[in-house]
């Protein structure tokens, strides 16, 4: 998955919402970790993404929870490609 540019406005408004402390982004663990979105409620929220509040949880989920852990996934699977693969060429 890539990301799209209604992906990225929503990342930078999102920065910004983040400093001037209206919404909150928690680490809820239950049986895994994943991201969660806090006090995305009000007109001011709306207003600021230009969506409902379940279109912003949507955008979300949709960016932290599967384009994020996929992201980090084929880092990893990279890194387990060279080091089983690349590593041994150069002990030798």
């Amino acid at each position: 998955m890539k990301l799209t540019a209604k992906d990225k406005e929503f990342l930078n408004t999102l920065c910004r919402l983040l400093d001037e402390k209206d919404l909150v982004v928690d680490a809820v663990q239950d049986g895994l970790t994943r991201f969660q979105l806090r006090q995305n409620y009000g007109e001011k929220v709306e207003h600021c993404f230009g969506m409902t509040r379940q279109g912003v949880r949507w955008r979300f989920n949709h960016v932290f929870n599967k384009i994020y852990v996929e992201a980090l996934m084929a880092a990893l699977m990279i890194e387990l490609i060279y080091y089983c693969f690349m590593l041994p060429f150069y002990a030798a």
